[in-house]
């Protein structure tokens, strides 16, 4: 009953089969990961899949689930891997530096908190050098 429902060892007749299949898989998962990792591309599931279509011989590829399905090219695969960083769903403190606020100026604060968490990183420095010289020109005349 295992077998039927693909659970367990194969059938010994294709055992020689399934090696064959997943040592493809490894080298060209390999040969993918390798060509990403030294063109300094993403190491991703999505473009192993493409890189290994344009590597293999017969245009077929392998599947981005292939990656995991096979133990030893995932285990590879984790040498180069390109994790994203997890987005920042927190929306931080509730409360806000200014006390007392009415119910117009804690939207206007919403807003402005919601719209500069959508800015990178280097344009959060630029606003902030360019909040910090404007202070500095009014400060000093």
């Amino acid at each position: 009953m295992t077998q039927l429902l693909g659970l367990g060892n194969p059938p010994r007749w294709l055992e020689e089969e399934y090696f064959a299949k997943k040592k493809r898989t490894f080298h060209l998962g390999k040969e993918a990961i390798d060509h990403l990792y030294q063109n300094g591309e993403r190491v991703s599931y999505r473009n192993i899949e493409s890189r290994s279509k344009e590597l293999d011989p017969k245009r077929k590829g392998i599947h981005a689930n292939s990656v995991k399905a096979n133990e030893e090219l995932y285990q590879y695969y984790l040498k180069f891997a390109s994790f994203k960083k997890a987005a920042n769903n927190h929306a931080g403190p509730t409360s806000s530096p200014i006390s007392n606020k009415n119910g117009a100026e804690e939207r206007d604060w919403n807003e402005r908190r919601e719209r500069y968490s959508r800015l990178s990183k280097s344009e959060l420095v630029d606003r902030l050098l360019e909040a910090e010289l404007y202070i500095s020109e009014r400060k000093n005349g």
